[in-house]
């Protein structure tokens, strides 16, 4: 088998992979943006917590695919993708996470993936649960 055949194979059974990942940086952009425009302390705080994990488990994510399947090449990456684009913080942790369960599905064979997947995920949700608590800090008791 020649190695184009196999490049242009990989490329194309990981195109979901090389996409998700490039979607997940691009959130992790939105969610800095997010802390820089924020006037609260505890939600600038917490985008920067969650801008650090994002990246973190996204780069775990893309070393064990790529040492898993082999590293793509640049030029498999697509910068051009579409994400929602939001300034609420909880809404960019769940697109991450819609994107995490579509490549859970896709690589659910492949424990070293599914292992990496989970924990993002659960990182996830406990940031959108730390998210309730900034909400619940706008509430004005009656008197």
């Amino acid at each position: 088998m020649s190695d184009i055949y196999i490049e242009i194979t990989n490329t194309m059974n990981n195109k979901v992979l090389y996409d998700s990942i490039v979607k997940i940086l691009l959130y992790a952009d939105m969610i800095k943006l997010v802390h820089l425009t924020t006037e609260k302390y505890s939600a600038h705080k917490l985008c920067d917590e969650a801008t650090d994990a994002v990246r973190s488990y996204c780069d775990e994510l893309s070393e064990k695919s790529f040492g898993y399947f082999g590293g793509p090449k640049f030029k498999d990456f697509n910068i051009k993708q579409d994400v929602f684009v939001t300034d609420d913080l909880e809404e960019i942790l769940g697109h991450i996470n819609d994107l995490l369960v579509i490549l859970r599905k896709k690589y659910e064979d492949v424990d070293c993936l599914v292992s990496t997947i989970d924990d993002f995920s659960g990182k996830l949700n406990q940031l959108v649960y730390l998210t309730s608590f900034d909400k619940i800090s706008d509430y004005k008791m009656k008197n």
